[in-house]
């Protein structure tokens, strides 16, 4: 909602704000209940408001917007009394203090009341959901008891009309699908021991789901039993009324009021509905027995009162207020704020152009070089589309703002990953582009990213919807992240089908530049600094490509080479001060460690260690960079380890992760660290009471970490071949345990190869040689190391039994790189390690083909590769 006129402290408080509809209960309970209805009926925005301003207090309020029949975002407050233990919260003084609070806060042309009431006549069925059109108040004359009534302004032509419009022919599969609804949670309430034996005896009844107008009876104090009230004979015509509450009457009495004396805080024409449903029969012995029925009843009127407002009732804007469309909306909520932060320092693309022809494939070839220029026309055509691709922080929503930047033909660009899914699911966005699709007078360009952050089953349909019936309208232009969950999910796959059964594609796929490839390092690192380093004078540009030159090039102590270079490492370094000055000897942990101190990362740690684990949910709350993600979780295991003796338990009960980096980061931990040796002895104090299933890896750590012969580096390395002596090669079982079995013996068969003994290894290679299972899991296990995502053991065990669907490009070039780096710098056919990455290779090429992964690879150099390879080892010549 756009309100041009602000809040303004007046004479007698605030000027309220103006909404569109204002909803409102007397308990706090019915008001929780109804919203999270609402929120189910594709409410959204949800905002807790604040009310405790201009000396008034007691409200509890929430907002919510939705989509009118008229495409209009249209704002609703739904509000009660706060829960106060000790005041009472029914009744006149309530009723009248409810609304009186309401009004210095809030205005609006529709007010609706709802609330469960008491089921008073005979014919009247628990869940039936009433509009009241008459309404009573039943108060005692006198201390005989006898009672007077006193009849309240109800606007009946208002109710009538409501009634009218939801009962009219035009909305019978509106009706249909509400009873539908309501049916579903009867059947689940039927369920119940209790109501089921008061249905089975006649002394309840439940609605057929319908609407009704009707007659409401306000008592002012909570009626025990329905004799109480017609014991005076006078009252004898109210017997076939249908409802009996506490407020309604004082609602409509205080309301009537504020409209005739009150202009600034209610519109003098504004309209009141009052919504009811019973949920229980006003008898006391049958309250507790039908307490589920509250809930019931308050999704009953949901169904009816968010069907009303979006689909049926007519709402006007006013000279001082205008509802925003859905385009508008899709603006304020998307499109710039969703655009990344760079800048545009050039009059053309031609840098871009530059940059992005080092990393991107482009099927169909263009036939020249790439051209973003190319691209943007391809946008301008309603018959085409362009999907870009690639793994994490390759740079491809920078490549689609940059064609979004170009872009002359309207336009809309929407995140995924940055839409806050709890104010606004993906499914409202998919109904606010099908509406604005309806509306638009010219052809878009919809620029959709990070479409691989779409999990959920519903908001694939809604999408999938998306683009097949705005097709004609729409020219797409959309990113995915090729490695989400490290497999390219069936959903893209989907989503591809979908476009290319529509449109002209054609498909970008951005890719690594490996690190060995000086030239186009040099060349991408250079672009970089000129078209993104703007703030730097040209002295610090020099220190930064030069610095990166060093740390991208050589290995550090550690033997942590950086395999290939993307767009998210330059963004690292280019937030390392120290890259933009002369220094020598940094590397990717000093970067690292750096950044994540000044991004709160470490309070994650902290925060994980407090609760007891981290999992993947957590590692949500980083940026998404692989880096981060791996010095987080290591920093979290050092933490671990540093106490040994106290965190056993959350060690065992820990999502245990693994990768290069968190190795990589794990040693820098340890071997800068004065604990090094105590932590050393408290693992192997402990290392009997660690879990089976990652004791390997935490010997694998300390192995690799602890050089020389001192006593506590030789009694790792007794600890490490008692394991693997309980470890026969020839009784693997084919089951999870066998696969983690070959998953340990490769482990600390490598660790007593580095100390000299090789005799283990060689066992293991003699078996990759013969048993397809182990180089499956050899394979598995590599695969995932290298992939530059956390991963666990059964997600290896998982891949071992089926390759198909779970390896991406990005995990096959990582395993590639690795393997060409290993094969060319340590080639020796008699050395077991060697003889084992040989192996490596030679599944790996065997899968990736048989997969359907052999075009991510130059199959001609790698079999005439193998082909040399398989001479030197005197394997049989690869074919």
């Amino acid at each position: 909602m756009m309100n041009t006129k602000k809040n303004t402290l007046g004479k007698s408080g605030s000027t309220p704000e103006y909404v569109d509809c204002i909803v409102f209960s007397i308990l706090e309970e019915e008001k929780d209940l109804f919203i999270g209805f609402l929120h189910e009926k594709d409410f959204f925005d949800r905002e807790v408001c604040e009310t405790n301003t201009y000396g008034h207090s007691g409200l509890s309020a929430e907002k919510l917007s939705f989509i009118d029949k008229n495409r209009k975002v249209r704002t609703c407050v739904v509000c009660s009394l706060e829960r106060d233990e000790n005041i009472k919260q029914m009744g006149n003084a309530a009723a009248y203090k409810l609304l009186y609070i309401i009004s210095r806060f809030y205005k609006s042309r529709f007010y609706i009341n709802i609330g469960v009431v008491g089921a008073f006549g005979a014919k009247v069925k628990l869940g039936d959901v009433f509009l009241v059109s008459q309404n009573v108040c039943v108060t005692k004359k006198d201390s005989n008891g006898i009672f007077s009534q006193s009849t309240a302004e109800i606007n009946r032509s208002v109710v009538q009309s409501v009634f009218d419009k939801i009962k009219s022919s035009g909305h019978e599969e509106l009706r249909r699908q509400i009873s539908k609804n309501i049916k579903v949670r009867l059947d689940a309430v039927k369920a119940d021991r209790e109501i089921s034996a008061l249905l089975a005896s006649g002394e309840i009844a439940l609605t057929d789901g319908s609407v009704k107008c009707g007659r409401c009876i306000t008592f002012p104090h909570v009626l025990k039993n329905k004799a109480e009230l017609l014991s005076d004979k006078s009252l004898e015509t109210l017997k076939d009324w249908d409802i009996v509450d506490m407020e309604a009457y004082y609602f409509a009495d205080w309301f009537s009021l504020m409209k005739k004396i009150d202009s600034r805080h209610c519109f003098p024409k504004s309209e009141l509905l009052i919504v009811k449903s019973p949920s229980d029969t006003c008898e006391e012995m049958l309250k507790h027995k039908l307490s589920k029925l509250r809930e019931v009843a308050m999704g009953n009127i949901s169904e009816y009162v968010a069907a009303y407002l979006s689909e049926i009732h007519k709402f006007t804007d006013g000279k001082t207020w205008k509802a925003m469309t859905c385009e508008e909306y899709l603006r304020s909520k998307c499109d710039m704020k969703h655009l990344p932060g760079f800048l545009k320092n050039a009059s053309d693309t031609t840098g871009y152009d530059s940059l992005f022809s080092l990393i991107a494939e482009t099927n169909p070839s263009c036939g020249s070089s790439f051209s973003i220029s190319m691209l943007v026309k391809e946008m301008e055509n309603i018959s085409r589309a362009v999907i870009i691709t690639g793994g994490p922080g390759k740079g491809e929503n920078i490549l689609l703002a940059l064609i979004h930047e170009w872009c002359a033909s309207p336009k809309l660009y929407i995140d995924f990953r940055k839409l806050d899914r709890k104010r606004c699911s993906v499914k409202i966005i998919c109904r606010c582009l099908l509406h604005l699709f309806e509306s638009a007078s010219s052809n878009y360009a919809l620029f959709l990213a990070n479409l691989d952050c779409i999990d959920k089953s519903g908001d694939v349909k809604e999408l999938l919807k998306i683009l097949d019936l705005c097709k004609d309208k729409f020219a797409f232009c959309i990113t995915y992240n090729a490695n989400q969950g490290k497999t390219d999910c069936q959903f893209i796959t989907e989503i591809k089908q979908k476009i290319n059964a529509n449109k002209e594609v054609v498909e970008i796929t951005l890719n690594n530049i490996c690190s060995y490839n000086e030239d186009k390092v040099a060349s991408y690192v250079n672009y970089y600094a000129s078209l993104f380093l703007t703030d730097k004078t040209e002295a610090e540009k020099s220190c930064f490509i030069e610095n990166c030159r060093s740390v991208i090039s050589v290995e550090d102590v550690l033997k942590k080479e950086i395999k290939h270079i993307d767009w998210q490492l330059m963004q690292l370094f280019g937030r390392f001060d120290k890259m933009f000055m002369k220094a020598e000897q940094l590397n990717i942990y000093e970067i690292i460690s750096e950044y994540c101190a000044g991004h709160r990362l470490n309070e994650i740690v902290a925060e994980a260690i407090q609760r007891g684990n981290i999992d993947r949910q957590y590692f949500g709350e980083l940026e998404y960079n692989v880096y981060c993600r791996a010095f987080v979780y290591a920093k979290y295991l050092y933490q671990i380890l540093l106490d040994m003796d106290k965190n056993i338990s959350l060690l065992n009960r820990s999502d245990f992760y693994l990768s290069d980096s968190i190795d990589y980061f794990m040693h820098h931990l340890l071997s800068g660290s004065a604990e090094k040796e105590r932590i050393c002895r408290a693992v192997l104090k402990h290392i009997n009471e660690v879990n089976n299933n990652i004791r390997h890896e935490l010997l694998y750590l300390l192995s690799r970490n602890l050089s020389g012969d001192n006593a506590l580096s030789a009694e790792i390395k007794s600890v490490v071949r008692q394991r693997i002596g309980l470890i026969s090669l020839n009784d693997i079982s084919n089951d999870e345990e066998g696969c983690m079995k070959i998953i340990k013996y490769r482990t600390y068969a490598l660790r007593l190869k580095d100390s000299g003994n090789a005799e283990y290894l060689q066992l293991f290679v003699d078996k990759l040689r013969t048993d397809e299972r182990f180089r499956n899991v050899n394979l598995a296990f590599f695969l995932n190391y290298y992939s530059q995502q956390e991963f666990t053991h059964f997600e290896v065990v998982c891949m071992s039994k089926q390759m198909k669907g779970k390896i991406s490009g990005v995990m096959l070039h990582n395993a590639l790189y690795k393997l060409r780096r290993i094969l060319n710098e340590r080639m020796n056919p008699s050395d077991a390690e060697v003889c084992m990455y040989y192996y490596t290779l030679k599944s790996l090429v065997e899968v990736a083909v048989k997969v359907g992964l052999g075009d991510k690879i130059d199959r001609s150099a790698c079999m005439s590769r193998m082909q040399e390879l398989d001479v030197m080892f005197e394997e049989d010549v690869a074919s």
